[in-house]
């Protein structure tokens, strides 16, 4: 069996499976898995599943590797990799993020109410 013949197959069904199955194989090809000591025989191994098993491993491949990306984001977050990043974000974008606020919610709604109540007075008062 030619050994892209399930990406071929899932490509046409499905753009997002063969991008998962490239995955999956390059993780292989990275790691040992029990018995299967090569990147081929986990290929070979995948290609002999039934297609819903293969959906079932890819989407818990993605999600790994989503787990994976999210814990390694933390990570530099809390060692402070990312400092100069948020800095420089911060920066490009000419405010500063900050955590809810209930009492600036009530405060705003109030301002919002009196513009609203109040217009033509605020016009005069922009004059």
């Amino acid at each position: 069996m030619d050994e892209h013949y399930i990406v071929r197959v899932a490509s046409r069904r499905d753009g997002t499976l063969r991008k998962r199955i490239l995955d999956i194989i390059d993780i292989a090809t990275k790691c040992r898995v029990s018995d299967m000591s090569t990147r081929l025989e986990v290929q070979s191994a995948i290609e002999q599943l039934p297609e819903n098993e293969i959906r079932d491993l890819a989407k818990w491949l993605q999600e790994y590797l989503e787990q994976k990306w999210d814990r390694q984001i933390l990570t530099d977050f809390e060692s402070g990799k990312l400092d100069r990043l948020i800095t420089k974000a911060e920066s490009d974008i000419s405010f500063k993020l900050s955590p809810h606020d209930p009492e600036f919610i009530k405060q705003m709604e109030v301002a919002e109410a009196v513009m609203r109540e109040d217009r033509t007075l605020l016009r005069k008062l922009a004059q």
